[in-house]
């Protein structure tokens, strides 16, 4: 099974955004799913139905951090330049990271609660392909990411 495939499975069975997203990547975050699931609660719906930045957006800067923390605080830099190219990817793919904007036909009033998750909640909402394409993305990305690391560490050996 791919992240992506991961990713929308765990969307499917009524976790939040966020939460599908970290929990497809709990490896990547050295995190059990449980673990990976807790964390990112509060991070779906634009952070606790606030409807801010996408929370799969949110999971995506995670999971980014992790890839490339090396636990210093210089490292913030690295992790800001990439998470700022992410979100600028994801803001050319759908218009915007804002879940609000995201959901802009979803009525307000319907929006500020989780919903039961049925057939006419998957039908309204863009979820599943936002959950989908930052999956997908993210896998990508982590791939180009560990290649040109695996690349500059082979040349600083030369």
């Amino acid at each position: 099974m791919t992240k992506e495939e991961r990713a929308v499975e765990l969307f499917k069975q009524g976790y939040a955004c966020a939460q599908a997203v970290s929990g497809a990547f709990c490896e990547e975050l050295g995190l059990s799913l449980e673990k990976a699931l807790e964390i990112s609660c509060a991070f779906g719906a634009g952070f606790s139905l606030s409807r801010n930045t996408c929370g799969t957006l949110s999971a995506m800067g995670m999971v980014a951090g992790t890839v490339i923390n090396d636990h210093t605080p210089q490292a913030k830099k690295q992790v800001y330049a990439h998470v700022k190219e992410l979100s600028r990817r994801f803001e050319e793919h759908f218009g915007t990271t804002q879940c609000s904007e995201l959901l802009k036909n979803i009525s307000r009033k319907s929006s500020l609660k989780p919903m039961e998750r049925d057939e006419q909640y998957y039908k309204e909402r863009p979820c599943v392909a936002l959950v989908s394409y930052a999956a997908r993305e993210l896998e990508a990305w982590i791939e180009e990411y560990r290649a040109t690391q695996a690349k500059n560490n082979a040349a600083l050996r030369g």
